[in-house]
């Protein structure tokens, strides 16, 4: 109800504005499935999409910031996961699903789609990737909190400490798998070294 509500208050400029955008990044993902992204430039993109080129710039800055927006995406797929509603999951089992699906997203982005998205990271300040305010760091957030509260989680350190260190690892198992070519399931390994990792801020009988 409020998304039809809010698609209907836009005016017909604003709803032009996001068919635009929408189109240019449609189109720098179609040509990154047949051209390296060094080979795509923005007046191709511009071409392919039938706009300027001052068009574009009305819209991105540059053509790795189109990247960054496939990231975006990847936070509404959580917002429509209601994660915190799994009443059969505790609260580390709920970080390991929230990872499961981040890791599913990337390993079905095409594999130099992929390597670009991270090495874009590079080239940009990457605000909205680290931002506290993404809602994959605030939920995943919000599950520690909820686990440290019921004694699930360890308290000696902050909620957020824990994600930075949560992130570390997985930035570190993607980065593995793409520098092989996505030559193994990313997801199998990932969540493998995943309960590793979290078995080490899980509260154990004597610490509780």
């Amino acid at each position: 109800m409020e998304k039809k509500s809010l698609t209907k208050s836009l005016t017909n400029r604003q709803k032009q504005a996001i068919a635009t955008r929408q189109k240019i990044f449609n189109t720098t993902l179609k040509l990154l499935k047949e051209l390296n992204f060094d080979k795509i430039t923005i007046r191709k993109i511009c071409k392919e999409a039938e706009i300027s080129v001052g068009t574009f710039y009305l819209y991105f800055k540059s053509k790795h910031h189109i990247l960054s927006e496939i990231y975006k995406e990847l936070d509404k797929v959580f917002m429509e996961v209601d994660i915190n509603s799994r009443k059969d999951l505790n609260n580390l089992e709920k970080i390991k699903e929230l990872i499961r699906i981040h890791i599913s997203y990337v390993s079905n982005i095409e594999i130099n789609t992929a390597k670009e998205i991270y090495a874009s990271h590079i080239y940009l300040d990457s605000e909205f990737v680290f931002s506290e305010e993404r809602f994959f760091l605030m939920i995943l957030n919000e599950i520690i909190l909820e686990g440290q509260k019921n004694k699930e989680i360890v308290d000696y350190m902050s909620s957020k400490e824990i994600v930075n260190k949560i992130l570390k690892s997985i930035r570190g198992e993607i980065f593995d798998w793409l520098i092989h070519d996505g030559g193994y399931d990313i997801e199998k390994t990932a969540l493998n070294e995943l309960s590793l990792y979290l078995s080490l801020f899980k509260v154990n009988s004597k610490q509780s």
